[in-house]
Formats: C-alpha cells, sequence, structure tokens
C-alpha cells in the first residue's frame, strides 16, 4: 500500500510539473517575452518566437559531413539559457539546435 500512495504521489508530481504554462512577461514596450523553463517547440509554435527563430533555423546549412565526434553526442542533453529579446540567443540558438 505504501508502495502505491508513493507511485501515486510521483506521477501526480510529474504530471503537474510537465503540464505547467510557460511563463511570459512584457518589458516596458509592450514586447511579450519568455521566463523560466520552456522548450525548443514552444519557440517553433508561438507566433511571437517563431518567425526569427524558424527563418535562422531553415537558413543555416549543415555540412553533408559529420565530424567523427558527434557518434559521442548521441545520449547527451544540453541546456540551453537564452533570452528571447537578445539578438545573439535569436541568432544562434536556432542553428546550434539545427546542428
Amino acid at each position: 500500500m505504501k508502495k502505491m500512495i508513493y507511485l501515486l504521489s510521483g506521477l501526480i508530481f510529474l504530471n503537474i510539473s510537465f503540464t505547467q504554462d510557460v511563463q511570459r512577461y512584457e518589458n516596458s514596450r509592450d514586447e511579450s517575452h519568455l521566463c523560466g523553463a520552456f522548450q525548443i517547440h514552444d519557440l517553433e509554435k508561438d507566433t511571437i518566437f517563431q518567425k526569427w527563430y524558424n527563418k535562422n533555423y531553415l537558413d543555416f546549412e549543415v555540412l553533408n559531413k559529420k565530424p567523427t565526434w558527434v557518434k559521442d553526442l548521441k545520449n547527451v542533453e544540453v541546456d540551453i539559457y537564452l533570452g528571447t529579446w537578445c539578438g545573439d540567443s535569436k541568432k544562434w540558438v536556432p542553428k546550434f539546435v539545427k546542428l
């Protein structure tokens, strides 16, 4: 019974943590930005961010020849810290993700 309670509690916690909405804020110029943790698909799908994200992603051409070290990245997970207001983030994050 105790295991069942722990399991249900864990599932409820996971469900809450994965279903939270992305946090937003507006700056003094009424520009909307994301705040806190969010997924890349939030940039791809949101009409405010998809313009720059999708353009920079599609415009970036990856070389056909993969470096030998790419195979070592198979099980690597990366956290990206960016600002949706930052020009460098807008330029380089989509390219990094495409790589």
